[in-house]
């Protein structure tokens, strides 16, 4: 399973996964282009945020997620870069759809 891109200058652009991972999913794009979604296995994914059409970017390594806390989904962001991300605990032992226990708002620039 792989998200993509379209735009009438570039056409079909693939998004790809984070390093090692073999699926991603867009949920929500923003008025630059900037895309935000999952990535990973299904052994586990996290929040990504493709800029600029550029290579996929954990959003766990970008910001401080709060502690016990995955970042997994990222299902939304606007024109001010912020993004709406699902979270999941360390502990879930599934790593797919369960344990999903919070939503967080990141701003870019606070932590």
């Amino acid at each position: 399973m792989r998200a993509f891109l379209w735009t009438p200058q570039s056409g079909m652009q693939v998004l790809d996964p984070l390093p090692g991972g073999s699926i991603s999913r867009a949920f929500g794009i923003n008025d630059r282009e900037d895309v935000v979604g999952t990535s990973g296995s299904f052994d586990g994914a996290r929040a990504v945020l493709w800029s600029g059409k550029g290579k996929a970017q954990d959003l766990n390594m970008l910001s401080f997620a709060p502690v016990g806390t995955i970042l997994a989904e990222a299902v939304g962001i606007n024109a001010r870069g912020q993004i709406l991300v699902s979270t999941r605990s360390e502990t879930d032992v599934h790593r797919l759809h369960e344990g999903f226990n919070r939503v967080v708002l990141l701003t870019p620039g606070e932590e």
